[in-house]
């Protein structure tokens, strides 16, 4: 409970401050100023989500990696969530859905989400706490309560499921 409170107040400090959110709204704005005719809203409100939700949660959406990676990122993240939810069907015989590609792209997946968490605590480890917590607020509280790499990992990737998924079903929806 502690986690999910501390979580919470960290978000709460990052949205006050809109971080990281005026670059995603531009993209989501000029991408639906040059659409024309009738259009599907939600995959442009899931990239827009999936922007912010990344930018919020990792502090610094572009630390050394170049925009090809996060376009492969958010592809991944498309394809993995979208075979999850068909395993999540199968129940005890999610085995048989495990494709090749469906393996590499978790593979993918969790080395975006590692880059980042390596990237916040060495920064942690050579400028000190209270540096990085300025620049990676959300990734430091949560490991100082987890201290587990890979458990912290996959809940920081629960997290932008769940930031992406239902904002973005919710903005769909709004309208």
């Amino acid at each position: 409970m502690d986690i999910v409170v501390a979580s919470q107040t960290v978000c709460a400090d990052l949205v006050s401050g809109c971080q990281g959110i005026e670059g995603p709204i531009n993209t989501l704005l000029a991408e639906l100023s040059s659409s024309t005719g009738c259009i599907d809203l939600q995959p442009s409100f899931f990239r827009f989500t999936l922007a912010t939700t990344t930018s919020l949660i990792f502090g610094e959406p572009f630390a050394g990696l170049d925009p090809k990676a996060h376009e492969d990122f958010a592809e991944n993240f498309d394809y993995t969530s979208l075979v999850s939810a068909m395993r999540l069907r199968l129940a005890n015989f999610c085995f048989l859905l495990n494709p090749q590609k469906y393996k590499k792209a978790c593979t993918q997946v969790k080395k975006y989400a590692k880059y980042y968490v390596e990237h916040a605590l060495r920064d942690r480890e050579e400028n000190g706490e209270e540096s990085a917590i300025k620049r990676h607020p959300f990734i430091i509280e949560l490991f100082n309560e987890l201290q587990n790499r890979h458990l912290f990992r996959d809940r920081l990737m629960n997290v932008l499921l769940a930031g992406r998924d239902t904002t973005g079903c919710l903005m769909s929806w709004a309208l």
